[in-house]
């Protein structure tokens, strides 16, 4: 790699940190196609100094990979001549380590480091990754001091990384306890946010969970979701005779009460018309005297009379499970990292968990 990458690379790093790229500093969100190198937006499928991933620099970026000049191959941190680059010498990724040189794909080792058996050369006095003996790594967090690991004050050494027992949710009190069920680690022990009731192991969000609605094991019909700790009719629905009707589409309550639909007529829009003018269009189709829209029907999903469960909504035609966000009250939600986060089907100031990739 031209020595050239070396000192620009130190300089771009430097840069980012003064515009605050690391640490705390707020995410920045890009357009469709770009992503974030920092606090600036590109397109790394372009860019030629942020070709594929942020910093990896090349003569030129194609569909995010690096063009390079002949002699020269693609590493993760851009092209390299693997002859005579002392960071990528002989292979991507092998280094000869300060002050190693490289010559014919053959590392000369610097003071101070030693030669591994990959080739590389290592500092084990202080290379967290190689502290004491090549391949010996630190946890992740700690550091090499004289060639031996160890955390910095207040953290404990599991073994994959530097923690802290207090609030680590993954090594809560000990190394590899974890905290489940929407559990946080508080002092060493996991307990409930604010706002939840634990149950068990659990935590339960009762004021929007239909199976745990204002009270533990209370749960909500098929027809109703959980708003503010009660059961009430799903939206779109209304409580006529103890249960939940949908006016816009049932035959005995065509949009008002005790509206009846008569031989012939369905009830479309919420109003008696001919059944032939429930046109089959989409997923909108005639269920008994009821035309509905059956990718949204939490009680036609998909098809005629399948109603969606109390913890499921209806979307795209399909029952999908949904759990209450915690104390989440705006997306995004860091508890839905493995489903979409949506405003709550009772609504009020909260958000839900949805599985899949799109919302009701």
């Amino acid at each position: 790699m031209n020595h050239w990458f070396a000192p620009l690379s130190s300089l771009l790093f430097a840069a980012l940190l003064a515009l605050g790229g690391c640490g705390n500093a707020p995410v920045t969100t890009c357009n469709a196609g770009q992503i974030a190198c920092g606090v600036v937006c590109t397109d790394s499928r372009t860019d030629s100094n942020n070709c594929g991933q942020c910093g990896r620099r090349c003569l030129s970026c194609n569909q995010g990979v690096c063009m390079c000049l002949p002699g020269q191959v693609s590493c993760r941190t851009g092209c390299a001549a693997l002859a005579q680059d002392p960071a990528n010498c002989g292979q991507c990724g092998r280094s000869c380590g300060p002050l190693g040189t490289c010559t014919s794909g053959v590392c000369a080792c610097g003071p101070g480091a030693i030669s591994c058996t990959d080739g590389s050369c290592a500092v084990v006095n202080n290379d967290v990754n190689n502290c004491g003996a090549c391949g010996n790594r630190c946890p992740r967090g700690g550091e090499c001091v004289s060639g031996a690991c160890r955390c910095p004050a207040s953290l404990v050494a599991c073994p994959n990384a530097c923690v802290d027992l207090s609030v680590d949710n993954d090594n809560c009190g000990a190394c590899g306890r974890s905290c489940s069920n929407g559990r946080t680690c508080i002092s060493g022990a996991c307990a409930c946010p604010a706002g939840t009731v634990r149950d068990g192991d659990a935590c339960r969000l009762l004021s929007g969970d239909p199976n745990h609605c204002g009270a533990i094991g209370n749960q909500c019909r098929d027809d109703q979701v959980c708003s503010a700790g009660a059961c009430i009719c799903r939206p779109g629905l209304r409580l006529q005779e103890g249960r939940c009707i949908d006016p816009q589409s049932d035959a005995t309550h065509c949009g008002v009460l005790n509206a009846r639909c008569g031989a012939g007529q369905a009830c479309i829009a919420g109003a008696c018309s001919p059944t032939s003018d429930c046109v089959r269009m989409g997923a909108q189709r005639l269920c008994g005297a009821s035309c509905v829209d059956t990718s949204t029907s939490p009680l036609h999903c998909g098809d005629c009379d399948n109603a969606c469960d109390r913890d499921k909504v209806c979307v795209e035609g399909r029952c999908r499970s949904y759990r209450t966000a915690g104390a989440c009250t705006t997306c995004p939600c860091n508890a839905c990292t493995d489903a979409s986060c949506c405003g709550a089907p009772g609504g009020g100031n909260a958000v839900v968990c949805v599985s899949g990739n799109q919302c009701p």
